[in-house]
């Protein structure tokens, strides 16, 4: 997880979410979404870090929505 914990511009985008960290975003959306922490973190990885704010927040309702 430290590749996603790297880039400058995620600080943005986890300010825009009140989190602290990539840790604390992914547990928001698990969260959110009733999803496992574990699920949440692969999709992070599979979809890597550029898409964090957007594909990961599509995977994770497309996911949902089925379970």
């Amino acid at each position: 997880m430290s590749a996603l914990n790297n880039l400058k511009y995620i600080s943005n985008g986890l300010a825009n979410n009140d989190c602290a960290n990539v840790i604390e975003w992914l547990e928001q959306l698990a969260e959110d979404y009733d999803m496992s922490f574990a699920e949440v973190y692969t999709l992070a990885l599979s979809v890597g870090p550029n898409e964090l704010f957007d594909g990961l927040v599509s995977e994770v309702k497309l996911l949902s929505d089925t379970i």
